[in-house]
């Protein structure tokens, strides 16, 4: 998840984009949140979080090794 700003100028919602074309199992949501979307909307992205997790079963190991960690 790559947090995007609907009402800042910190992450635009065009920085979201070219994540798609690297990754193959990208989903992408725009929240309409300033620069501390976690403070304003934690419930709502821990839930999409979760839910690409489930849907792709995706672990912790599987995730880390994905992202390039050791």
């Amino acid at each position: 998840m790559t947090p995007v700003e609907t009402q800042g100028q910190f992450a635009a919602p065009e920085g979201a984009t070219p994540y798609s074309r690297d990754l193959k199992n990208v989903e992408t949501h725009l929240l309409d949140t300033g620069h501390f979307a976690l403070e304003t909307h934690v419930e709502k992205i821990a839930s999409r979080i979760e839910s690409f997790f489930l849907k792709h079963k995706t672990g912790r190991r599987e995730f880390a090794r994905a992202a390039g960690c050791h």
